[in-house]
């Protein structure tokens, strides 16, 4: 339902009052805005759903505003997206395309689409991939993210396998269970601990969850390819779909 004429009137005057001049603000008198706030109150009485209306399209513009910054985010992002050296990365290094993932090691569909996202990589050859670690399920998502990073400053050869043995996990995340994956894939675990504790891993994680703020993301997974910002977990065909649009561009 659209807001009638009579009405939109006289919500541009009240709303535009205040900002006009103190020679126009004079041309009503205070019987005259008292006629105006009965006119107002009585057309809302007999047209309440003009407010839930009004309350939508407001609600429908900020949204659209989020969007469009989101979209300038991303391209002044780029070099942050791409290039840091604090995100592991993995798949090729010289690939024409690159897949950001945001994640966290507790999120179930983030769990789901390792799979899907390993074989793609695998498939094309030529994908390069950047991990952004984004806990936001609570502290053992933190212990997680930080163990990870830690093994990406200490050992970056390792990562990978040392990511993909933390996303199979299916019990809680502790120091001890750290340790415990740490020893499997004979990473020093004393190392790993000490290194998560730094301050240098706690920035990398505010550079990133500053950065899925910037853009719009909210959960996870997230993933950028290209020019294209997907939310949540992707079939094959879709991010094969993605790659090759990407490649395109």
């Amino acid at each position: 339902m659209k807001l009638s004429f009579r009405f939109s009137l006289l919500i541009a005057i009240v709303l535009t009052a205040p900002f006009a001049s103190s020679q126009a603000a004079e041309k009503f008198n205070d019987t005259q805005r008292q006629e105006i706030d009965k006119m107002i109150r009585s057309y809302i009485m007999e047209n309440p759903q003009v407010i839930l209306d009004a309350v939508q399209i407001m609600q429908a513009q900020a949204e659209e505003g989020k969007k469009d910054l989101a979209k300038k985010n991303l391209v002044s992002s780029r070099d942050k997206l791409l290039n840091d050296p604090n995100s592991p990365t993995s798949g090729n290094p010289k690939g024409d395309v690159t897949i950001v993932e945001f994640f966290d090691y507790r999120c179930g569909y983030c769990k789901r689409v390792v799979p899907t996202l390993m074989k793609a990589v695998k498939d094309d050859g030529n994908v390069r991939v950047v991990y952004k670690e984004l806990p936001i399920l609570g502290p053992e998502s933190v212990i997680a993210s930080r163990a990870s990073l830690a093994v990406w400053k200490i050992a970056p050869k390792k990562y990978e396998a040392f990511h993909t043995a933390l996303m199979a996990n299916k019990s809680s995340f502790s120091e001890l269970k750290i340790r415990s994956i740490a020893s499997n894939l004979k990473i020093d675990g004393n190392a790993v601990i000490k290194v998560m504790k730094s301050d240098s891993i706690e920035a990398d994680l505010g550079e990133n969850h500053a950065l899925a703020q910037s853009l719009g993301i909210s959960g996870t997974p997230a993933f950028i390819i290209g020019n294209e910002l997907v939310p949540g977990a992707v079939d094959l065909d879709t991010l094969k779909g993605l790659i090759k649009k990407a490649r395109g561009s």
